[in-house]
């Protein structure tokens, strides 16, 4: 039975998904105005430039955002967000929108 219980969880475990970790951020750094397309970087405190290639980034799902009680734009899904080495070799994610953002604040 102990047999069939182990081989059992260790089938599970091989089968589950990759688990996701969380990213250190930091400042984030406008460089866009109000009524320009939306550019700034945030600076990630916990990934070397090297593992860039590891990190995915996306925006919160509609219900994420319902379960935290925060209401969620509709324009915040223009938003792009890229993992990317700035030139004096940060790590930062390059947050940016092809549109015009007519917002004065920008909360995600």
């Amino acid at each position: 039975m102990f047999r069939r219980l182990s081989l059992a969880l260790a089938i599970a475990a091989a089968l589950a998904p990759m688990a996701a970790y969380p990213l250190g951020l930091g400042e984030i750094h406008p460089k866009s105005y109000l009524n320009q397309a939306f550019s700034a970087d945030i600076d990630l405190l916990s990934v070397d430039p090297e593992e860039l290639d590891t990190v995915k980034v996306e925006l919160a799902s509609a219900d994420v955002f319902d379960r935290a009680g925060i209401p969620r734009p509709f324009f915040l899904s223009k938003l792009n967000f890229t993992p990317l080495a700035t030139a004096d070799g940060k790590a930062v994610i390059r947050v940016s929108s092809d549109e015009l953002i007519r917002e004065p604040f920008v909360n995600f």
